[in-house]
């Protein structure tokens, strides 16, 4: 079940979103309230169910050594769900080890996500006013 969405501007050093992941787990409340941000393109459950089976795959690859399958596998996911911070940094884990450990380097992630994005944006992936571009489920 959902209880909180927030797209994009969250961080664990926030006291409000912070707080509310506190009461959520507490069970203080059981959802939060307030203003949301629509998110900003919806996928399909078929959609939903073919990312997920390509995020599965590609882990299975990697855990087998095959590295460049497994980012292969985590592309593909990340074209139908270019919104999906975690498959970025899947195959960033996979493509830049040294970037997560020992420490993780969260400066580069954002250096990153800015450039993969410029990319994406410069080669038609994205549209001008950024990633995604939005998509509406046929629900």
């Amino acid at each position: 079940m959902i209880r909180y969405l927030k797209f994009g501007g969250f961080n664990i050093d926030n006291d409000a979103d912070r707080n509310a992941i506190q009461q959520l787990i507490e069970g203080k409340i059981t959802q939060v309230e307030g203003e949301t941000t629509p998110a900003p393109y919806e996928l399909s459950e078929t959609e939903c169910e073919l990312v997920e089976a390509q995020m599965r795959r590609g882990a299975e690859l990697h855990r087998q050594g095959a590295r460049d399958e497994a980012v292969a596998e985590w592309k593909a996911a990340l074209r139908r769900d270019p919104g999906n911070l975690t498959i970025r940094k899947q195959i960033w884990m996979a493509q830049y080890p040294e970037r997560f450990h020992p420490v993780i380097d969260f400066e580069w992630q954002k250096g990153q996500l800015e450039r993969e994005r410029a990319e994406e944006i410069a080669t038609g992936v994205c549209g001008p006013d950024g990633c995604p571009l939005p998509r509406v489920a046929n629900r």
